[in-house]
């Protein structure tokens, strides 16, 4: 793609959804996630939600697998209660119309028990949000920031990560 077409889309480019499935098979969910959820709430974070597609269909993926794997757990070894956590999203978007589509998404996904009901999703500057206080709260993060050239560390991508990898338990 040209340049100039990339920075029309202001390096928005969402994540196929055919990958979705090989993407979430990377992701286990096992015993020793005690360790860091206890609450049995995995907080889910997406600071470049888009419409919410990419992770809300992760989420339904782990989710259905988190029913398979539960069943079968149980039947395996009745003694030890273990069920797959809860997911928590908090997603965040800048462009008004994207967020409208993401916001809609989150409140029809948990109305549908697929995420827990205290999910969110918010408008504005991820970056910003975060300079504005947020800690270290997510235990899983998506990032598919812009891509673009950044002045300090020369892609975007990077810097993205640099900001928001010190966010996670």
């Amino acid at each position: 793609m040209a340049r100039l077409e990339s920075r029309a889309l202001a390096g928005y480019y969402p994540f196929p959804e055919h990958l979705l499935p090989a993407l979430a098979s990377l992701v286990s969910f096992g015993e020793e996630r005690a360790r860091w959820a206890p609450a049995n709430i995995f907080e889910v974070a997406d600071p470049c939600a888009g419409d919410g597609s990419a992770i809300l269909g992760l989420l339904s993926a782990w989710r259905h697998w988190r029913v398979t794997a539960t069943t079968e757990w149980a039947n395996r070894r009745a003694s030890v209660s273990w069920r797959m956590p809860e997911f928590r999203l908090r997603a965040i978007e800048l462009d008004h119309r994207r967020f409208e589509s993401l916001h809609d998404h989150v409140r029809q996904a948990a109305a549908n028990a697929a995420i827990n009901t205290d999910s969110s999703a918010m408008l504005g500057d991820a970056g910003r949000w975060l300079r504005q206080g947020a800690s270290r709260w997510c235990h899983l993060l998506y990032l598919n920031p812009p891509y673009d050239t950044h002045h300090v560390h020369k892609r975007e991508e990077a810097a993205w990560l640099v900001e928001w990898l010190p966010r996670m338990v």
